[in-house]
């Protein structure tokens, strides 16, 4: 890992960047964020990290919206070189505080996808409620379905997550009820600070100025396991909701969690009928435009160097 990083750096002050960035110049890097907040466990992207992020892709990249990326792109299949989009997940108050008034000091534009259902209600992330329990736990061990593990191990939270993932949310709810009981935390009445979620004044304000608005489903449940009016509440419920607080159109779907498995043709024709324009996943591929039912990110995280590799096209070339 320290010789990759080694020759990475020599090769990006020796000029080999450019060499990659003329590779990768006809393909739009989309980029999938979640978190800005000052964070000391490193689950978020600190909020002078992400200036650093936003400021070297103003300087050296074409940075447009995603809705002008997919409007050029349906015109005549072009791709302007060397762009760039930011986009935003699920809707959390980090968001208005620490990266809305960003984007807006540099003027670039960043499309932010919310969870319809969960502004302003009393409702968090189920992920969010498993870190709470694992954090905030004294236990050393807990048994499980997928077999003992550590409380404060590093891949516990991850473990846990896939596996409910596999579960309807009944299911999920059952399985929480008992993680309670193990790690002896009960999750409180209020949501914590730390996961609050924007609300629909805040959403308007920004709508207003340089952030598109556009919607991430009803409850974040995955779409492969709605259907019939579930899912009509998951897809046309939400955009309704959004439209009628906002008073504007929203085109825009991103899938929940976001992974080939987690959506299927039903949600595309849902999609469709709810007279959507795009859905959106969450992982990269080499023609992210090809399928505008399923344009694909890159995720974004706390490492600078993987940033880097992502925004130059070093990424990319693992792709093609």
């Amino acid at each position: 890992m320290i010789l990759n990083k080694i020759l990475f750096y020599i090769s990006k002050m020796s000029g080999g960047f450019h060499v990659f960035k003329w590779l990768a110049r006809h393909h739009p890097r989309i980029l999938m964020y979640h978190r800005v907040f000052p964070d000391a466990s490193g689950r978020a992207i600190h909020p002078d990290e992400f200036l650093k992020q936003m400021k070297q892709i103003k300087q050296q990249f074409n940075v447009i919206s995603l809705k002008a990326l997919i409007s050029q792109y349906k015109q005549n299949k072009s791709i302007p070189e060397n762009t760039i989009v930011v986009t935003f997940d699920d809707g959390y108050l980090d968001f208005y505080d620490h990266v809305y008034p960003i984007m807006r000091e540099l003027e670039l534009p960043v499309t932010f996808f919310v969870t319809a259902g969960f502004v302003e209600q009393r409702l968090w992330f189920w992920p969010d409620q498993l870190r709470y329990l694992l954090d905030y736990s004294q236990e050393k061990t807990i048994s499980t379905p997928m077999g003992g593990l550590e409380v404060k191990a590093q891949n516990t939270w991850e473990v846990i997550a896939d596996h409910c993932l596999t579960l309807t949310q009944l299911k999920r709810e059952e399985f929480f009820s008992d993680l309670q009981t193990q790690l002896k935390v009960i999750l409180p009445d209020e949501v914590p600070d730390e996961y609050q979620l924007v609300s629909w004044e805040q959403l308007k304000e920004m709508s207003s100025s340089i952030v598109d608005i556009e919607c991430h489903s009803m409850s974040h449940i995955l779409m492969s396991q709605v259907s019939g009016d579930a899912l009509i509440q998951e897809v046309s419920d939400s955009k309704s909701l959004i439209e009628a607080h906002l008073q504007q159109p929203v085109k825009g779907f991103c899938y929940p969690n976001g992974l080939p498995d987690d959506f299927n043709d039903e949600t595309v024709n849902a999609l469709q009928a709810a007279e959507y324009d795009y859905g959106i996943t969450a992982y990269p591929s080499a023609r992210p435009l090809e399928d505008i039912w399923g344009i694909t990110r890159y995720p974004i995280g706390t490492n600078f160097y993987e940033f880097e590799k992502v925004i130059y096209g070093i990424r990319y070339q693992t792709l093609s």
